[in-house]
């Protein structure tokens, strides 16, 4: 059985400081890396003005 897991170093709208991680990928089988990371680029901004906070409930059914 494989291991893997993302450790995410700041939430949506920390700042953050330029070469700091935001970041740390976790594996058991390196050679799953590359795959790994293009799974998570573009899955990220980083932009000078924090997004609006969505609310924890969207929405309640029934």
């Amino acid at each position: 059985q494989s291991g893997a897991g993302v450790r995410i170093h700041r939430k949506p709208g920390e700042p953050v400081v330029a070469g700091e991680p935001l970041f740390t990928l976790y594996t058991d089988t390196p050679e799953r890396v590359p795959a790994a990371l293009a799974e998570l680029d573009g899955g990220w901004s980083i932009a000078d003005v924090a997004p609006p906070v969505r609310p924890l409930i969207i929405d309640r059914i029934g």
